[in-house]
């Protein structure tokens, strides 16, 4: 990524300047017959220690919020799938008459959008509307990772209807839905999850 690159360009370049500021103070040490460092080259190499140091942390600190990034927009092509094969296995595992459940999904408060997290939910039959989310059908609340935030999404609820499942969106869409998760920093790094009519679930790098 651009910021790897930028900083391997530092580090060269900084190990460049440090390599040359240890052959002049070798020099300088040869010509002066010097036992000891000067106040200023002592100065020179903790400045230059002290700025490496910085961009290591600075450079780690940014490569954990990427990681958060991708792993969290895998877990949400994992939860966004494990709410389809739940659905599969409704029929075989309602045995409950009064909390039936007609389907499965995960709903994404789109009205307020950042938001850092979303819910995996089951969709009673005898309970609010079907095809969204009603309170007390809370399966899960799945909080996401440091620094990342779900930036878009064209839908509130993606239902799974057993058997098949069908793929029903809340609003319906013609074509595919699209939930988009970026750093909160830095809103152009992102992952699009595709949720495709037909029930396929993917993702792509913005």
């Amino acid at each position: 990524m651009e910021i790897q690159l930028y900083f391997n360009v530092f580090l060269c370049i900084s190990m460049n300047i440090l390599f040359n500021m240890n052959f002049y103070f070798k020099k300088m040490y040869f010509q002066h017959k010097s036992l000891a460092f000067t106040l200023i080259e002592m100065m020179v190499t903790l400045s230059i220690i002290t700025l490496l140091t910085v961009m290591v942390l600075v450079y780690s600190r940014q490569s954990e919020t990427v990681t958060n990034l991708i792993r969290d927009s895998d877990k949400m092509v994992y939860e966004l799938r494990r709410a389809q094969n739940s659905s599969m296995l409704t029929l075989q595992q309602n045995t409950s008459p009064t909390n039936l459940i007609c389907r499965w999904g995960i709903y994404i408060n789109n009205n307020n959008l950042p938001q850092t997290q979303y819910i995996l939910f089951s969709d009673f039959c005898n309970l609010g509307t079907q095809g969204q989310y009603d309170l007390g059908e809370e399966s899960e609340i799945i909080n996401l990772l440091k620094g990342v935030v779900i930036n878009s999404s064209e839908v509130s609820s993606i239902t799974f209807v057993p058997p098949e499942p069908q793929v029903k969106f809340n609003p319906s869409l013609s074509g595919d839905a699209l939930i988009t998760m970026c750093l909160e920093s830095d809103p152009s790094n992102c992952f699009t999850i595709h949720i495709t009519s037909a029930g396929q679930i993917y993702k792509e790098q913005s």
